[in-house]
C-alpha cells in the first residue's frame, strides 16, 4: 500500500480504473432490460451482436496499429510469451 500511495500518479490511474470499471458494470447490467423495457429479446440480440462486432473490429484495427508501429513484438514478449509456458 506504501508503493502506491507514494506515486500519487500510480494511485491516481488506480483510482480512475477503479471507478470507471464500477461505473462501466453498472451500465453493462442496466442495459439489457432497459432496451427488453422497450423492444424485443430479438432486438437486443441484434444490438448486442452490433456491440460485439464493434468490439472485434476495434481490437482488429489496434492489433494492425501496434504490428505497423512495430509494437507487436514487444507486447507478444511480455504477454503471450510467457504464459504459453503454461500450456
Amino acid at each position: 500500500m506504501v508503493y502506491i500511495t507514494t506515486r500519487p500518479g500510480l494511485f491516481g490511474l488506480l483510482v480512475f480504473f477503479g471507478v470507471s470499471n464500477f461505473l462501466t458494470g453498472f451500465i453493462f447490467v442496466l442495459s439489457a432490460p432497459l432496451v427488453l423495457s422497450f423492444t424485443s429479446a430479438a432486438v437486443l440480440g441484434k444490438i448486442l451482436s452490433v456491440g460485439g462486432c464493434g468490439f472485434l473490429a476495434g481490437s482488429l484495427v489496434m492489433t494492425v496499429w501496434a504490428v505497423l508501429d512495430g509494437a507487436f513484438m514487444e507486447c507478444w514478449a511480455f504477454t503471450c510469451w510467457p504464459d504459453s509456458a503454461l500450456f
